[in-house]
């Protein structure tokens, strides 16, 4: 598992998109992705739980 921590990251936005992901897929709330940035933060969350990939 790599330890993700907020000094590493290039703004907050792309840590909230990663939350936000994590949130929805909690909630078994499907999650569109439209840029490279929310693909970043995409990347972070199945990083952190894997079973996100399906939302």
């Amino acid at each position: 598992m790599i330890l993700i921590c907020p000094q590493n990251l290039p703004g907050f936005e792309i840590g909230g998109i990663a939350g936000v992901i994590l949130s929805a897929a909690s909630h078994r709330i499907p999650v569109v992705l439209d840029s490279i940035i929310s693909s970043a933060g995409a990347l972070i969350a199945y990083e952190l739980q894997p079973r996100v990939k399906g939302f």
